[in-house]
């Protein structure tokens, strides 16, 4: 299988944004598979790949695939990760996953959501993750983030069947960016296609949200977010978005 990573990027600091690429560089992928990174300069300085690469010490000929739009949409990564899954999709790609230029992934990640497509035929694979610090050290396994009521968008994989979905990463409306990747689950529950979840935390997810410290008794960091954006569940999915493949 060719496996795209999808990773949309806005002001990470360069120290983040290599993480996230060096994790993908050093995806482990048996039987032919294969990995490319497609980076999303959502609004930012696209050049600013090449300095994380070298700040990470990735090899030039990983050099990733790199799209740059010239205005941030201020959304979440949302219309990126769409431009973003569509360009992989035109080119001919098997799978797509998507990972945010702060977080990263476990150099197993990407093979075990292909042997857990494999095995079970399922269209979507959601991986599971840990909740970071800031400074990337670990907090705790993360037990909201299932693979049934909620998955964070770093842990979708979507294989061919299913990537009729992927045009709606753009029609999340402004109103509910902050929670896109719930809003977005929703929909794929809302089409007859099949998902299975991978109990492997491949994933690892910088946190900035208030309540994963409070969950452990630590205070939260300078700036950190509190969670009040819109609830999801008041979206009203718009039955022309719920697509049935042919």
């Amino acid at each position: 299988m060719k496996v795209a990573i999808v990773s949309p990027f806005h002001h990470e600091p360069l120290e983040q944004l290599g993480h996230c690429m060096r994790s993908v560089a050093e995806q482990e992928v048996h039987d032919a598979h294969s990995v490319e990174h497609v980076i999303i300069a959502d609004g930012d300085d696209p050049r600013k790949v090449g300095e994380a690469m070298k700040l990470a010490g990735i090899p030039t000929q990983k050099f990733p695939r790199v799209i740059s739009l010239p205005v941030a949409h201020a959304d979440w990564g949302d219309c990126a990760r769409g431009i973003g899954a569509l360009d992989a999709v035109a080119r001919g790609f098997d799978a797509i996953c998507f990972l945010d230029g702060d977080n990263w992934i476990e150099p197993a990640h990407v093979q075990t959501m292909i042997q857990l497509h494999k095995r079970t035929g399922a269209d979507v694979c959601t991986a599971s993750r840990t909740i970071c610090r800031v400074d990337g050290s670990p907090m705790f396994f993360d037990k909201e983030s299932d693979g049934a009521a909620h998955v964070d968008a770093n842990c979708l994989f979507f294989a061919r069947p299913a990537f009729h979905l992927l045009p709606f990463w753009a029609f999340i409306p402004l109103s509910h960016a902050a929670l896109g990747d719930r809003v977005f689950w929703q929909m794929v529950k809302h089409t007859p296609t099949s998902h299975a979840h991978s109990e492997a935390r491949t994933v690892n997810y910088r946190s900035r949200y208030a309540v994963h410290y409070r969950a452990i008794g630590e205070a939260p960091p300078p700036g950190a977010k509190d969670n009040t954006a819109t609830p999801a569940a008041s979206v009203t999915l718009d039955p022309v978005f719920v697509l049935v493949p042919s």
